[in-house]
């Protein structure tokens, strides 16, 4: 599956793999992404592996049980199941906001062009979008609106702070 990761405003190959206990890790593998429930039972085998690690939160998981390891990821990947499914969003807004997560956010998974402004808004910097999203549109989408009314987990200023500045 050609994968392509959006990060920085650029596009490059998604080269990240789900982990497991028994996963054979190839050369072309980048990053892995850390079942929250694999990582809570194998921390011990999953440490000392030298490749970028991400924890892949679902949208069921708890992120309380992660607060004191976050420090040991390169990132976090938040699963997006289907389109209807807004939990990723309240996901990256609690580790922005409330457990103070300054790191890579990922959004994967069913990820469409539509999602990518308010996704940014609520704290995601990396996307992998769903096959068949238009990239340039992609690329537009992250700046849909110049002016938000509300406070975001990223650094726009809502426009009622603006005005006060006026």
């Amino acid at each position: 599956m050609d994968r392509k990761l959006l990060k920085d405003g650029e596009f490059c190959p998604d080269n990240s793999i789900v982990w497991h206990p028994d996963l054979i890790i190839t050369d072309d593998v980048q990053d892995i992404l850390v079942p929250l429930s694999l990582w809570l039972s194998h921390k011990e085998d999953i440490r000392p592996l030298s490749l970028r690690k991400l924890l892949y939160i679902l949208p069921d998981d708890e992120l309380t049980e992660t607060e004191a390891d976050l420090s040991e990821f390169n990132g976090i990947a938040i699963e997006f199941p289907g389109f209807l499914d807004g939990r990723g969003y309240s996901h990256a807004r609690t580790l922005r906001d409330h457990l103070n997560y300054r790191g890579e956010i990922r959004a994967v998974g069913d990820v469409l062009v539509d999602q990518l402004f308010f996704m940014k808004r609520c704290g995601f910097s990396s996307f992998v979008l769903k096959p068949g999203q238009n990239p340039d549109a992609a690329v537009k989408a992250l700046n849909t609106f110049q002016f938000s009314y509300q406070q975001g987990s990223d650094s726009q200023m809502p426009l009622h702070h603006i005005r006060k500045c006026l």
